[in-house]
């Protein structure tokens, strides 16, 4: 199958040029010779499921509840990232309860020293693409 020059600059734009899903991709493309919308959906399935348990693993000993509204709250803003204030706002929302400036710091900093998420002048960003499709998805 020969792809255009769209197509793989879709599949990079999706898959946020992280050569580990790119290459999964490229496997579900030319080993698996399935198609190109079905080998990028079949990549970002699989790529949830793995990032899923990575985090399942991550969480384990944490206060899961509020890791994981920070990490909604993030993912709520997609590659734009998100401030300060809106994760205190979006994740106090999820919570019912307003959110302890010092509870979020640890959070942002145990989410930060993972390498789950960056921050760039004050924007918090979810590193890896797969992690964003799959925390609306996790179970409190």
């Amino acid at each position: 199958m020969t792809l255009g020059g769209g197509e793989i600059a879709a599949a990079v734009d999706k898959l946020d040029g992280i050569a580990g899903w790119l290459t999964l991709f490229g496997y579900n493309l030319a080993v698996r010779r399935i198609g190109y919308k079905e080998a990028l959906d079949e990549t970002v399935s699989e790529g949830a499921k793995i990032v899923r348990g990575e985090l399942e693993h991550f969480l384990e000993g944490r206060e899961r509840r509020t890791y994981l509204a920070v990490l909604r709250a993030i993912a709520l803003r997609g590659h734009e990232g998100a401030r300060w204030n809106e994760i205190m706002r979006l994740a106090g929302a999820e919570l019912g309860r307003a959110l302890n400036p010092s509870v979020l710091a640890n959070a942002l900093d145990g989410l930060l020293r993972a390498g789950m998420v960056v921050e760039e002048d004050g924007v918090y960003r979810i590193v890896d693409p797969m992690l964003e499709e799959a925390v609306p998805g996790i179970r409190v």
